[in-house]
């Protein structure tokens, strides 16, 4: 053990000399009474590790492993404390120690206030002895759970990579359809590569309605090449040539890919007349399944065909032969036309068959 005397204050105003040792073995602070009673201690003191936990170590390794080395005192007096050797119990002077408690001497009285004048006053530093302090426990903290992360949904898809590669005179590469309405020229039919390739990357959510817009539930994933292309389109289908139904569907599916078609105008209106004649087809399909629309062929009354006045179909009738029969195959009234504007037959209740041959009747009454 080795320390520094120090001149404290009691609690009763009288001083007394008193020694401030280092016991290394226990890693403990004391200060000892005259009669090497303990007047204070501190175990493993967070103050003094915290502002010299380097300059600790290192006094207190040698003090374990060298209990008689003999330091040098302080040159004079050292300012501050007055100190005296303590010859009793193998005590010895610590230079290096004095450093430390006058420093934490001094960073005490700063903490309290500091005088008028910002210094401290060159007087006698005491310190006042006090009852051995009762340890108190430290209470465990309580951990709080970290809550689990919400996993975050996956994102879908919203953009892709297109290759446009249109041939007319010469070959041309584009990487998006507005480079090609850009080009100011019809460049010709395109063919459209998508990146990742349909089949292997999840479509967008406007590319998946494009595709059930044009072919319905069942479509392939490929087919959104297709309507690419026609995005890439400047001129005949789909801009001017939509005829049909299925036309009609497949460029409205398109046109849900490019909205802003330069000749949108002339699209729309395709699919306009494309979705009328789907009607029209609707309602023809629907009169062939009812015997109400005939072509070429030999129907029976009634069952195949129904009786009452028949249309003939197209703005010019050319090349037709029509038949009307009763139950015995005899015939109730026939013709044949070489060519004639539209006109109509009667097929009386009682008649049994009807043969038509180059031209088409449909049912309009009773």
């Amino acid at each position: 053990m080795a320390g520094d005397d120090l001149l404290v204050s009691n609690s009763d105003g009288s001083k007394t000399t008193a020694l401030l040792a280092i016991d290394p073995d226990q890693d403990v602070w004391l200060l000892l009474g005259e009669d090497d009673s303990v007047l204070d201690k501190t175990i493993d003191s967070p103050r003094l590790h915290t502002l010299f936990d380097a300059e600790i170590r290192s006094l207190m390794a040698p003090l374990k492993d060298l209990p008689n080395i003999q330091a040098p005192t302080c040159p004079g007096d050292c300012p501050g404390i007055h100190t005296h050797n303590h010859s009793s119990g193998g005590l010895m002077r610590k230079p290096f120690l004095l450093a430390i408690i006058a420093v934490l001497a001094l960073s005490g009285c700063a903490s309290e206030g500091e005088s008028s004048a910002g210094s401290i006053p060159d007087t006698e530093k005491t310190v006042t002895a006090s009852a051995e302090p009762t340890e108190t426990s430290t209470p465990t903290p309580t951990r709080t759970p970290i809550p689990s992360p919400t996993p975050s949904p996956t994102p879908t898809m919203e953009t892709a990579e297109l290759v446009y590669s249109c041939y007319k005179d010469r070959p041309q590469v584009f990487y998006d359809f507005h480079e090609v309405w850009a080009a100011n020229e019809d460049v010709g039919r395109c063919e459209v590569e998508r990146f990742p390739a349909p089949e292997e990357g999840e479509l967008t959510t406007i590319e998946q309605k494009a595709l059930t817009t044009a072919y319905g539930d069942e479509a392939e994933p490929t087919s959104i090449e297709t309507l690419y292309g026609m995005c890439a389109t400047t001129s005949g289908y789909p801009i001017d040539a939509v005829g049909t139904g299925p036309q009609a569907r497949e460029t409205s599916g398109a046109v849900l890919l490019c909205p802003d078609h330069p000749k949108i105008d002339a699209i729309k209106a395709g699919i306009t007349k494309g979705m009328a004649q789907d009607g029209i087809e609707a309602a023809m399909a629907e009169d062939r399944k009812n015997g109400k629309l005939l072509a070429s062929g030999s129907y029976l009354i009634g069952t195949e065909a129904v009786p009452g006045t028949w249309q003939s179909q197209g703005e010019k009738v050319t090349d037709c032969y029509w038949e009307v029969s009763d139950a015995q195959g005899n015939i109730l009234a026939n013709n044949f036309i070489n060519v004639a504007p539209p006109f109509t037959i009667s097929v009386p209740a009682d008649a049994a068959g009807l043969t038509i041959e180059g031209c088409a009747f449909r049912w309009v009454s009773p």
